[in-house]
């Protein structure tokens, strides 16, 4: 009992002490107050804010490396993976422009692979623009034509017109491979326009040897044009081959 009286008698003596002092010295007392509070706040302020504040910094700079460094392991893995599928152009490159830069190599490789598919790609519209009997048509014709004595033929194409020409090519190469009298290609002017295919005979044939003839128009997708014409034989047949 008698401790805790000295102990309530120095608070109070303590507490007397400092309102006498403020009394007497106030800034003395401030200064007092301010040594004993400002550490204190300190302390709190870093513990319950500074600290937290900077360890959330840290986590949140962690995670944004860790999320950089997967990024940055994916990227060489897709950098692995072009490499290996580059390998055979890299390679091919190195072949063909073996005297060229290191650095300009693929490049060189790039543009000549551009240069050859345009020209595919232009050869293959020059064969879709070109009228070709298919080979079914070509077997038809040339056993139809076997079943019965050989034919005199006269083949027309339209002057100037290259395309006309080649298709007349084949179809003689077809009929002489069938045994049939081929003359020609003959080219013409005609006062009219010419179109597709047309037969021009001394008259009729008889149906056997009109569907000898019959392929040509079909396989084309042309209809069947046959007029007659007197300045031929009757065993001559005049095939003209129009424009497409």
């Amino acid at each position: 009992m008698e401790h805790k009286d000295s102990i309530v008698k120095k608070t109070e003596s303590a507490i007397d002490d400092f309102i006498d002092l403020w009394k007497r010295r106030k800034g003395i007392c401030i200064i007092a107050i301010a040594i004993i509070i400002v550490p204190t706040c300190f302390t709190l302020f870093q513990q319950y804010i500074a600290i937290p504040k900077i360890q959330s910094q840290i986590v949140k700079k962690d995670q944004k490396i860790s999320l950089l460094e997967n990024r940055l392991k994916e990227t060489i893995r897709e950098k692995d993976k072009a490499e290996i599928k580059l390998s055979p152009f890299l390679a091919a490159a190195d072949r063909h422009f073996s005297k060229s830069p290191p650095d300009e190599r693929l490049n060189l490789l790039v543009e000549k692979i551009d240069s050859l598919i345009k020209r595919v790609e232009s050869a293959a519209k020059d064969i879709k623009s070109k009228r070709i009997l298919s080979i079914e048509a070509i077997s038809k014709i040339k056993s139809r034509f076997s079943l019965f004595p050989p034919l005199s033929f006269i083949i027309t194409s339209i002057m100037g017109d290259q395309e006309s020409m080649q298709l007349g090519e084949q179809i003689k190469r077809i009929l002489e491979e069938a045994g049939q009298d081929v003359k020609g290609v003959n080219q013409s002017l005609f006062t009219q326009p010419v179109f597709g295919l047309r037969i021009n005979v001394y008259e009729l044939p008889p149906k056997q040897i009109q569907a000898a003839i019959a392929p040509f128009f079909n396989d084309l997708g042309y209809k069947r044009v046959v007029g007659l014409k007197k300045e031929l034989k009757p065993n001559q047949i005049e095939i003209i081959v129009g424009s497409k």
